[in-house]
């Protein structure tokens, strides 16, 4: 940090008592007057007290840094000139042209001297630095720093890094021209001893082809010159356990006597005041480096001071020279070369336009991934590199991982992907473990659906209005932080401004109304859920575990309990969406659950509502998970043939019968939709088998019906005969059993009363 002061008054003081004549180089044209004023160009003083200054011959005369004598003027030399460089072209060509440095203190009509070169057409233009390319959308064909993960040698157009490798960002100074030097990076200011600025196009720097430059013209008189370099920020540590996280490096040479001329370098971290180093004059070639500890905002400068009066006799030359800067690991700069970095899980999506925020929020260089929907196969090819390969149909990439094919992983249940896809979704239908299929095509599209009116202090009204997709690959749940004007066009037409917009499956927006029917304002989008987890069948009736399970994964206890209660005991359909953008609030992202309740008697897209409790007013109760009940027709099973039954009639005497159908629901009643309708009774001829079954009846329907009273008869007979061969068996075992005894013989048992067999013995 240097201090300048240019003038002191002391007032209060008396009057001076003698007049001090003007010294040589000085003069003034007024009598007691307060100070002398030092002669201008081309003019000197060799008298004290002088009233005006005299002039040197212009042709032939310059005066001396004191201004007290005229000087002859040398032959021009080639040093006494600079180029000037004008646009590059589509073609790399430019036309380069020469101006004396001024003010001009050489002649150019001697025979010794060199004329000033004349207009050079179509030249190649100077290469621009490390880091830099001209690039084809650039307008005015100037050098400026390659896009991020882009780098160049500064002699070819900026090529992107392979996948898996990373561009090495810093600012790389090597050639000093209009061409190379990116003006946003740079600030060269110059003061001279009396306050006025330093002479030339570059505040008293001059820059040639391969160094930049202090003239002994510019500060003979004593000034300031100095030359910023601005870095935004540091990329991370290199890991090395320096500590450092990036460096400074620069070649230079000091032309002039240590009691005249002061170098320094000097490190201003964050805009304040830091580290300076300095140098004497009269030094040789000399390079240097500085390690830079901080990633925060660094305004590093070159400074060259000589003081007011100096003694330059014997000198003429340039000054301060400094060949070439380098600064190493900057966040942002051009990149010079590719490093391999896919083993440092740092790799990010290739069309991923953020850049990589760090802890203390300065950006870093990524290393290169592979365009979404692709992951980075780690085998070398054969140059070296590596190459992307889309994740098949049915999978995304898995989280944060980019390498290998395992990253892929496979879309959960009822939802698929396409070939390179970023997000699983729903085909519109679906098929539940026990092979019933559901047909959601209908639902296909964005619905509506929002909180009721709440005010705020002032009285605005205002809804959080839901956006909701359930099928297709398309975003089609829009939310807007815009403003709506209605009916204030010339035609009375709506329009939208959008500044802010949210592509999902399931979002929300903030909706104002600032004037009854006149405006709305759109504001605060957010992402709910943009990737389809899974589609599942959600039974009425789950054990403790399935409840706990289910409550813990997906919603509030207190939500379920309030969706189970609505769907009169039937399963639900529901569909997890997930938006895997952490916040502070969220730590893992937010998730929307659609839960759809088969109801047959809602028409067309049926009713959405917010799964709303006491405690949770909103549809959700911490902010991050949301969940959503709809009615509707769609979401019953597709009607199929087994859903029905065929009731078919008797023959009649015009060989025909009568077919009628019906649901096989409770009492008949549909529980599926669309699909296959249910048949309308109609009339169909009785086949062979149904007439001749019919002939066959009617001959022999007499018979038929006498053939059960056949049958009762010769039961009743057997039972007859058994009876009575029961008995006379029992007689005949008595009569034996007496015979032997030689008692009398017993009365025999019956199977009717004894009476009746008394009267028959």
């Amino acid at each position: 940090m240097s201090l300048r002061v240019k003038r002191i008054e002391a007032t209060g003081l008396a009057y001076a008592t003698a007049c001090t004549p003007c010294p040589l180089g000085t003069y003034t044209a007024e009598a007691g007057s307060a100070w002398c004023s030092k002669c201008t160009q081309l003019m000197y003083s060799d008298k004290e007290g002088a009233s005006k200054c005299k002039s040197c011959d212009k042709n032939i005369q310059y005066p001396d840094d004191d201004h007290t004598t005229c000087l002859p003027r040398k032959p021009c030399a080639e040093n006494d000139y600079w180029k000037i460089y004008s646009a590059c072209d589509a073609h790399g060509k430019t036309n380069l042209t020469f101006e004396w440095t001024m003010p001009k203190l050489c002649r150019d009509d001697m025979s010794s001297a060199m004329g000033l070169p004349a207009p050079q057409q179509d030249v190649d233009c100077p290469p621009c630095n490390p880091g830099m390319s001209i690039q084809s959308n650039h307008s005015e064909g100037y050098c400026s720093q390659c896009p991020r993960g882009t780098i160049s040698n500064g002699n070819t157009s900026c090529t992107a890094c392979k996948p898996g490798f990373q561009a090495v960002n810093g600012i790389r100074l090597r050639w000093w021209n209009k061409h190379s030097i990116q003006d946003s990076d740079i600030d060269t200011v110059c003061t001279l001893a009396n306050g006025d600025a330093c002479p030339g196009k570059r505040n008293g720097w001059e820059f040639e082809s391969n160094h930049m430059s202090v003239l002994h013209s510019t500060l003979k008189d004593g000034g300031l010159a100095h030359f910023h370099v601005y870095v935004m920020g540091f990329a991370a540590a290199a890991g090395d356990g320096s500590g450092n996280v990036g460096s400074v490096q620069f070649m230079y040479e000091v032309n002039c006597p240590p009691s005249i001329c002061q170098f320094s370098f000097s490190d201003a971290v964050g805009h304040g005041s830091g580290d300076v180093w300095t140098w004497a004059g009269d030094r040789r070639p000399g390079k240097f480096t500085y390690h830079v500890k901080t990633r925060n905002f660094h305004d590093f400068s070159w400074t060259l001071s000589v003081p007011e009066g100096a003694d330059w006799r014997g000198h003429d030359f340039e000054l301060l020279k400094i060949y070439s800067i380098d600064i190493n690991n900057t966040a942002y700069g051009g990149g010079m070369a590719c490093k391999d970095c896919s083993s440092l899980g740092r790799i990010s999506a290739q069309d991923d336009g953020d850049e990589d925020a760090n802890d203390d929020g300065v950006g870093a260089p990524s290393c290169r991934g592979c365009p979404s929907g692709n992951y980075l196969d780690t085998s070398p090819d054969a140059d070296g590199g590596r190459s992307c390969k889309p994740c098949p149909a049915g999978t995304v990439l898995s989280g944060n991982r980019r390498t290998g094919k395992d990253a892929c992983v496979r879309c959960g249940p009822g939802t698929t992907s396409l070939e390179e896809s970023q997000t699983c979704f729903s085909e519109c239908k679906f098929t539940d473990g026990d092979s019933v299929l559901y047909d959601f095509t209908p639902l296909k599209g964005s619905h509506h659906v929002h909180t009721p009116s709440r005010f705020t202090p002032k009285g605005t009204r205002f809804v959080y209005e839901y956006v909701v997709s359930v099928c297709g690959e398309k975003m089609d749940a829009n939310c807007y932080g815009n403003v709506t004007e209605r009916g204030s066009s010339s035609r009375g037409h709506s329009f939208m401004t959008d500044y802010q917009r949210v592509d999902s499956k399931v979002c929300r927006h903030t909706v104002a109304y600032l004037s009854k029917g006149m405006s709305v304002l759109h504001g605060y989008p957010i992402n709910l859920g943009v990737n389809l987890l899974s589609v599942e069948r959600i039974k009425p009736i789950m054990s403790p575990a399935e409840a706990q399970a289910l409550a813990s994964r997906t919603m509030n206890t207190s939500q379920q309990s309030v969706v189970l209660a609505n769907t009169t005991g039937d399963s639900l359909i529901s569909m997890f969406f997930h938006s895997a953008k952490g916040e502070s609030r969220c730590e893992h992202g937010r998730m929307s659950i659609v839960n759809l309740h088969c109801d047959a008697s809602k028409e067309g897209s049926g009713e959405l509502h917010l799964a709303v409790t006491e405690e949770c007013p909103g549809g959700t109760c911490d902010g991050c998970t949301f969940n959503f009940l709809w009615h509707t027709a769609h979401a019953c099973q597709v009607c199929l043939e087994s859903d029905f039954e065929k009731i078919e009639g008797r023959c009649f005497e015009n060989q025909t019968k009568r077919l009628e159908y019906k649901w096989k629901g409770p009492n008949g009643q549909k529980h599926c939709y669309g699909g296959e309708s249910l048949p309308e009774s109609s009339w169909e001829k009785c086949s062979i088998i149904d007439t001749t079954v019919r002939a066959a009846i009617k001959k022999y329907l007499p018979f038929v019906l006498a053939i059960p009273g056949i049958v009762l008869l010769v039961v009743l007979a057997l039972i007859i005969v058994i009876c009575k061969n029961r008995r006379l068996t029992h007689q005949y075992q008595k009569l034996v059993q007496s015979a032997s005894d030689g008692g009398e013989l017993p009365a025999p048992p019956t199977c009717v009363d004894d009476d009746e067999e008394d009267e028959e013995v």
